[in-house]
């Protein structure tokens, strides 16, 4: 493993794979808060068509008649009740203005002071298939509303239950197929890049053996022909260089020849002498 982490193949594979995982990472985690964001808006537009429907359904029942229509008509995300109105808070929601705009004149909508209890632990969104997780940033308040006949009523706006957003997908298989993909793809993108430079290291190495190798096959990419074109120029240099030395050491050899024999030819006659 050493080995491998050492090598070029090791290093462009290491970096690709964490590269394409932080981007698909990011990417997913970009595309689940937009998704969340989708979800909230999309839900507060339908609580708010819900209360417009509960308040005005609620003012043609009869005063006395009321608190009993209202433990029925009341569902999940939505609790109104007849009551004393709560403390008002400094500044209105947007959910609060938007209701009282679909409502129109003679309603008197308010935000509260105080927020349900449910507030302080809404659901959490999964999120990097259940590896993260967001909390619901939707909605949740308490309003208090004024009906045109001046009857006096609370709304609680609720986050949903936990069931409602959570995903039980087991994403284990997804995410383990994800990673050997892109470890996959990594590792032979690694090794196509690579490839040449070993061509090359093993070219070199013949080289300081065989001078008279073939050479290199010019193909692939423009770096790697050019990378060849210049090994296979430098050998021919190499080549030529060792060819003009062996010519001038012969040349060197023809022209000592004749006076060592001359030499040779003058010890023997002393010799004999």
């Amino acid at each position: 493993m050493k080995a491998f982490l050492g090598s070029m193949t090791g290093r462009v594979f290491i970096t690709l794979l964490l590269g394409v995982l932080i981007t698909g990472a990011l990417t997913q985690w970009l595309a689940d808060n937009e998704r969340q964001r989708v979800l909230e808006h999309a839900r507060d537009q339908n609580l708010i068509e819900r209360a417009e429907q509960l308040i005005m359904a609620t003012e043609i029942v009869p005063t006395a008649a009321r608190p009993a229509y209202l433990e029925v008509a009341n569902r999940p995300g939505l609790s109104l009740e007849v009551g004393a109105p709560r403390p008002l808070a400094k500044s209105t929601s947007d959910f609060a203005e938007t209701l009282a705009e679909r409502l129109g004149a003679g309603y008197h909508i308010v935000s509260a002071d105080s927020r349900p209890r449910a507030c302080d632990s809404p659901p959490r969104i999964p999120q990097l298939y259940g590896l993260l997780s967001a909390r619901w940033r939707g909605a949740c308040e308490f309003l208090n509303v004024r009906l045109r006949d001046g009857e006096e009523l609370r709304l609680a706006v609720l986050p949903p239950r936990a069931a409602a957003v959570n995903d039980d997908t087991d994403y284990r298989a997804v995410i383990v197929l994800f990673f050997l993909s892109i470890a996959g793809l990594a590792y032979l993108v690694a090794r196509m890049t690579t490839r040449p430079l070993k061509r090359l290291a093993v070219a070199a190495q013949e080289l300081g053996n065989d001078i008279n190798r073939p050479p290199l096959d010019v193909s692939g990419a423009s770096e790697i022909r050019q990378a060849s074109t210049a090994f296979n120029a430098m050998q021919a240099r190499i080549r030529q260089y060792i060819f003009q030395r062996t010519q001038m050491l012969a040349a060197i050899t023809h022209d000592l020849q004749t006076p060592l024999t001359r030499m040779r030819l003058r010890l023997e006659k002393v010799a004999d002498a």
